[in-house]
């Protein structure tokens, strides 16, 4: 892949199309390939097209998000304004000590495992303040984690909308 991309890049072009470009990389490898594209972009204005299932990359590595549709566009927008088309969903982890399990109110249970509770939580209908308040007064919290919910998430959504 680094020899291919090599090779395009000495004709110091304005439009790169790349299919799956981290696919069979290893971890190193891929952060490499990431950083090293965002920079070719920031610093020769090179315009990147890139095509993969790797969502976690294409999130890293993308200001712009196409979803095509039917053969049209039917999504033009950064990830942010994406993930906003679902709501602002968030996945919350709550670490328990051994015999406690969290009441928590302002979101669902999703999972739960060897005293993980993983709750989604949509912050556009209860404030992240008010989720927080709600979980600073629980008993038995060892570790808590907060995170976006999965882009591929988000993208399953949307495309089971389009298909209603």
């Amino acid at each position: 892949m680094r020899a291919d991309l090599a090779m395009l890049l000495l004709h110091n072009p304005e439009l790169i199309l790349l299919d799956e470009p981290t696919l069979g990389l290893d971890v190193l490898a891929k952060r490499q390939m990431i950083s090293f594209l965002k920079e070719l972009n920031r610093e020769q204005q090179t315009t990147i097209i890139v095509t993969s299932h790797d969502m976690d990359d294409l999130e890293e590595m993308a200001e712009r998000i196409l979803l095509i549709s039917d053969g049209k566009v039917s999504f033009d927008g950064s990830f942010e304004q994406l993930r906003k088309t679902v709501g602002s969903l968030c996945h919350i982890s709550l670490a328990m000590h051994a015999g406690y399990v969290p009441g928590l109110t302002c979101g669902n249970l999703i999972s739960e495992s060897d005293g993980i509770f993983e709750y989604e939580v949509d912050t556009n209908k209860t404030p992240i303040k008010s989720v927080l308040s709600e979980i600073s007064e629980l008993e038995g919290i060892s570790d808590i984690e907060l995170k976006k919910v999965p882009i591929e998430q988000v993208i399953a959504e949307i495309y089971s909308k389009w298909k209603e």
